[in-house]
Formats: C-alpha cells, structure tokens, sequence
C-alpha cells in the first residue's frame, strides 16, 4: 500500500496536465447535459452531442472575441492609464510609501508595455509554439468532452454497477442525481447572476468612460459567483482604472458596486439559498483564489464549480432520503470489499 501510494502521487504529479483537462471536460459534460437531453427529443444522440457542442462553441467563443476585440482596441488607452494610476497610487499618503518601495509604477509601465507581445504569446516563434501547444490542448480537452458526453451516462451506470448490494446501489444513485440536479440549477442561477453583474459593470464602465468595459465585465462577472463579496472583489480593478481620471471617481464606483453586492446578497443570493443550495463566502473564495493562482480565470471557475458540487453532495446527503450514517457505511464497504 506504502509502495502504491508513492507511485500514485508520483503519476499524480507527473499527469498534471492530463488530469486538469480529464477535470474541465467531465465539468463541461456536467453543464452540458442538461441540453443535451434537451436536444436529444428531437435528434439521435450523436447530432444532440454534436448540435450541444456547437452551440456552447459559439456562445463562449463570441464572449473570447468581443473581449480580445475590446482590449485591442482599448490597448493604447490602458497603456497610457495604468502607469499614471500607479503613479497615483506612488503620491499616496497611505500606499504611497510602499508603492514608491517596490517601484510600482515602473512595474505597471513595463508589463503594459509588453502586453501587445503577451497578447499574440511573445516573439513570432514563441507566439506559433504557444499557439502549437495550446491547440493540442483544445484537442485533447474536446474529444475527452465529447466521449462524456456520447457516453457519460453508461460510465455511471457501469460504475454504480459494481456494487452488487441493490439498496447500497439505490442510495449512490439517489445521491448522485439529487447532487447533479441541485448543483445545475444552482450552476444556471448563478451564471445568470453572473450575467446580469457582468452588464451592469458594462453599463457603468461606459457610462464613466473607462478603457476596456467588455474586459471590466467578464472579469466582475466571474467574481460575482463568490457569494458575499465577489463583486466587490471583482470592481476594485474598475476602481484601479478610474484612478487616473479622478481618485473621487474611483471611491463613488466602489460605493456603487458596493450598493449592488449587497443586492446581490439581500435579494438574488438570499432567493437561490432558500431555493436551491446554500453556499458559504469562506470556502467559495478560497476555492476561487486557489484556482486563480494555479489557472488564472478559468481555474476560478472550475475550482468555484467544483466546491459547488461538494456542496450539492452535502446538502443531497443531509436533508435527501439518504442518511449520511447509511452513506458512510456503504463507502466503507465499498472500498473494504475492492469493489
């Protein structure tokens, strides 16, 4: 046992990569279930797969376009803001001493001025081989994804059917589908939190005349499925870019961002917690902050969707039919028989 898990935490960090697109496909497959079954009354399982893909292709990659289009276009701009929001930031009287330490504003100025270079991946060899690398990738992330989805459902039953025991099978079951149910829906009322902070973030960036509003609005947006404090964690970059213009501007945008979280939480947060499942600030923003160190913003989502689904297990576990004790007993088993 000593010797396997040595070897497992061996190929567990030498599979890094294979196992983070294992993880993002199996999460695709789980949000795109639901549509699949939808298109599945009107089409084979194969075009419903296929028809699913496509769709979720065109949302996502019209988000990515409009977004890289937005900061091409706002590039000049941000590269002349930032460094005078740094400098801002230097003459302080409360940052301003350490700002001024680490050499704040030639900090920013270097990494805007680099920003064209990281945009197309560095030097024309570099940009080919980052986009060589990236493509495999895609690749490798899309046929896991379509093999889920073409098959997903009979690697369930496959696995539950190992376990010979019909009650201790039922109750797997009942607490896998109460699970995935609570944790779309939550999933959907979310992402439509998500798209209304991300418009009004739209709405006020344009207002006040800020460089890249679409930017603005998908970064707030993916904050804002942290409950409690992911818009305003989210508007202090929209705060760093009012800076520059007026320093009174920046503390009115966070005023308002300030007004609408607590929106967010007294009326849409507060509905889906009565409704649906209730997820906690603390380990939400801890599971977001840890995927966004190891994976930038997609790590956010898919470490925040996966603390969401521990939750969904939990709260199916705790007030379902299936008592956790029962559970408890039936995993021990489980894993005592070799099953």
């Amino acid at each position: 046992m000593v010797a396997v898990t040595i070897l497992a935490l061996a190929v567990f960090r030498a599979a890094t990569r294979p196992l983070g697109w294992l993880l993002v496909a199996a999460i695709g497959a789980a949000l795109l279930g639901p549509l699949v079954s939808l298109l599945q009354r009107a089409l084979p399982r194969g075009l419903a797969v296929m028809a699913a893909l496509l769709l979720a292709a065109l949302a996502f990659g019209g988000i990515a376009y409009v977004a890289v289009e937005d900061l091409s276009h706002e590039l000049e701009r941000v590269q002349r803001i930032a460094p005078r929001a740094a400098g801002e930031i230097e003459r302080s009287d409360r940052f301003g001493e350490f700002a001024r330490e680490i050499d704040l504003r030639d900090r920013v100025k270097a990494f805007v001025d680099e920003l064209p270079d990281r945009l197309r991946g560095g030097s024309d060899v570099a940009a080919i081989q980052s986009a060589a690398s990236r493509g495999v990738s895609f690749l490798i992330t899309f046929v896991l994804l379509l093999f889920l989805l073409a098959s997903g459902p009979k690697f369930v039953d496959a696995g539950l059917a190992q376990i010979d025991d019909e009650n201790r099978r039922a109750r797997f079951h009942a607490v896998l589908v109460g699970a995935y149910g609570r944790f779309w829906r939550y999933v959907a009322a979310t992402l439509g939190r998500a798209l209304l902070a991300g418009a009004f973030t739209y709405l006020v960036v344009t207002v006040v005349d800020l460089p890249a509003p679409v930017i603005l609005a998908v970064w707030v947006g993916a904050w804002s499925i942290v409950p409690g404090l992911g818009v305003v964690v989210g508007a202090l970059a929209v705060a760093l870019m009012a800076i520059p213009e007026s320093l009174s501007l920046a503390l009115w945008l966070m005023v308002l961002f300030i007004g609408y979280q607590v929106f967010d939480a007294l009326v849409l947060e507060k509905r889906i917690d009565r409704q649906i499942l209730h997820l906690g600030s603390f380990g939400t923003f801890v599971a977001a902050a840890l995927g966004l160190e190891a994976y930038g913003l997609g790590g956010l989502i898919v470490a925040t969707l996966l603390a969401i689904f521990a939750a969904a297990v939990v709260r199916t576990i705790t007030t379902g039919s299936v008592s956790a004790r029962a559970l408890a007993v039936d995993v021990g088993e489980v894993v005592a028989g070799g099953r």
